[in-house]
């Protein structure tokens, strides 16, 4: 009786058992979010990542996060725009759509 393939013990690469996980998980492959939480101020430039950060990636939708309501409502116009730039510098479409929420404790009270 021969086992198959995918049973042979001994070490393997991880990272074809992560994209697994993450295509379960409806999310993007490991270089792309790599990509996105790695590089993330080059993608979206200096000034937009000095306020905001990525969070999760979830069937092609970035959720982001903003440290005050003003950027938020900006990055909520400017979507499209983001999502482009996303895209042409992950040289991919996995990440089609921006969802902005505001980090905890900035929810419309003036910085202490």
């Amino acid at each position: 009786m021969t086992v198959p393939d995918r049973f042979e013990p001994g070490p393997r690469p991880m990272r074809a058992g992560i994209d697994r996980l993450l295509k379960h998980l409806r999310a993007p492959t490991t270089p792309i979010v790599q990509s996105v939480f790695a590089d993330w101020p080059a993608l979206v430039g200096d000034l937009v990542g000095a306020h905001t950060r990525p969070i999760e990636v979830v069937d092609g939708r970035l959720t982001i996060e903003v440290d005050d309501p003003a950027w938020a409502a900006e990055l909520r116009w400017l979507a499209d725009e983001l999502v482009e730039r996303i895209q042409t510098g992950l040289g991919t479409r996995e990440i089609n759509e921006i969802h902005v929420r505001i980090a905890r404790g900035n929810r419309g009270g003036a910085p202490g």
